[in-house]
């Protein structure tokens, strides 16, 4: 993968993340809106939440965002490799886990980019973490002005029962989504 392409538009490359530990078992971070962002069209009816997703590391220690990125929710680790390693200096337990910035192409236009490093299938059970990517989607169109106050409905179409992430699991085959 290109880290210089995917750092000017997303923010950052891969670094790191804070481990696996009991994939899909228990919830492996903690995420929490940014205070100072709260008005924010992307965070309207987004809640606190546990999230299934291991904490990736995108800033601190000598790293940072790139970009006008504008944090929007922070994730603290729950376990962490590197706590054990004691390498918390270089790798905190607390990073940015969804925040928005602009890129501007090689056309010469300007995109909106909304990113979050969260994405475990379970996460999605939260509606919080529904309602963070769908706000999300709507602002990088341009439609912010649509969100309601409470934020885009999250509700489920259908049944939601996700397979699992990790190595050595056995996936759910032939799915399919229910008509509308």
């Amino acid at each position: 993968m290109n880290a210089a392409w995917t750092t000017k538009v997303f923010g950052q490359r891969w670094i790191t993340h804070h481990g696996h530990f009991d994939d899909g078992a228990n919830p492996l971070t903690d995420v929490a809106p940014i205070a100072e962002q709260q008005q924010h069209p992307i965070m309207r009816g987004v809640q606190p939440f546990k999230a299934y997703s291991w904490l990736y590391h995108v800033q601190g220690g000598y790293d940072k965002l790139y970009g006008d990125c504008t944090l929007l929710v922070q994730g603290t680790a729950l376990r962490s490799n590197h706590q054990e390693n004691n390498e918390l200096e270089r790798f905190p337990l607390s990073n940015p886990v969804a925040w928005t910035k602009h890129y501007v192409g090689a056309s010469g236009d300007t995109s909106r980019v909304f990113f979050t490093t969260l994405g475990h299938p379970f996460d999605f059970k939260e509606a919080s973490m529904r309602k963070l990517a769908l706000n999300g989607i709507y602002w990088a169109l341009g439609l912010e002005d649509e969100i309601p106050e409470t934020g885009v409905n999250e509700a489920f179409v259908g049944e939601y029962n996700p397979s699992n992430s990790g190595f050595g699991l056995k996936f759910k085959r032939d799915q399919k989504p229910e008509p509308l």
